[in-house]
């Protein structure tokens, strides 16, 4: 699934995922901005290729004399520093918050990636990071890793994060009609039949299944035998 960003089209097959995400995100963000200081402080994008969360990150983190520095690391040219997720171009220690949205999936170390996530933050610091629990195969340009709350949860420990929070974003509702509207779309293909079954089929059934599953995709618990589409990592560097 390519970055989540708000609002999106009804007419795409991941539109509820994508609302879900940028539901989720927004909470985590409100949430940790309270946490972090009140002075200019550096944010990490990994992979953030096109800033699709700048206007969020600006409107919870920043503000209140607090002045947010967003940093993009991504092969793309058009990124402030070019890196990959395995070997981040930046001195240790040196940033209060690592954002990484959906990239874990596509890198061919995770556990060394997160790692360097950990050595560049702050002590102290904080890393958010969203990656597949299941979705379709997706190239960009590899596609690897699904994980589960349990798999995450042991990465970000083995790689020294402490106060590991794991939270599915919806959870089998969301995934079953995400997976099955995303699958209508893409079947359908790109001519007048995927037009019209866009149109009179997806739209219509996101905005029914928006109604219904949008009420609580973020803060939920991982339940044995629940599928979830995307998961939320928060993580702190220990302040020792």
């Amino acid at each position: 699934m390519e970055h989540a960003g708000r609002g999106g089209r009804l007419t795409d097959g991941a539109y509820l995922i994508r609302r879900a995400m940028s539901l989720a995100l927004d909470a985590a963000f409100e949430s940790l901005g309270k946490g972090l200081p009140d002075r200019a402080i550096t944010l990490l994008d990994i992979g953030g290729r096109g800033r699709p969360h700048a206007a969020l990150i600006s409107r919870r983190l920043g503000g209140a004399g607090r002045d947010v520095r967003h940093v993009v690391i991504d092969p793309d040219p058009g990124a402030d520093a070019a890196g990959m997720a395995e070997t981040l171009p930046l001195r240790s220690a040196c940033v209060e918050m690592v954002l990484c949205t959906q990239v874990l999936e596509h890198v061919a170390d995770p556990q060394q990636a997160v790692s360097e996530m950990r050595r560049v933050l702050r002590p102290g610091g904080v890393c958010l990071l969203t990656t597949h629990g299941t979705w379709f195969y997706h190239p960009d340009p590899e596609d690897y890793w699904r994980w589960t709350s349990a798999g995450l949860a042991r990465l970000f420990a083995t790689c020294g994060f402490e106060e590991v929070d794991v939270r599915p974003v919806g959870g089998t509702k969301l995934a079953i009609a995400t997976l099955g509207l995303t699958a209508i779309e893409r079947g359908a293909g790109n001519g007048l039949a995927g037009a019209l079954a866009r149109r009179l089929l997806v739209a219509p059934a996101n905005v029914l299944a928006s109604r219904a599953l949008m009420r609580r995709v973020s803060g939920r618990t991982s339940l044995p035998g629940e599928l979830a589409i995307n998961y939320l990592v928060t993580a702190r560097r220990g302040r020792a």
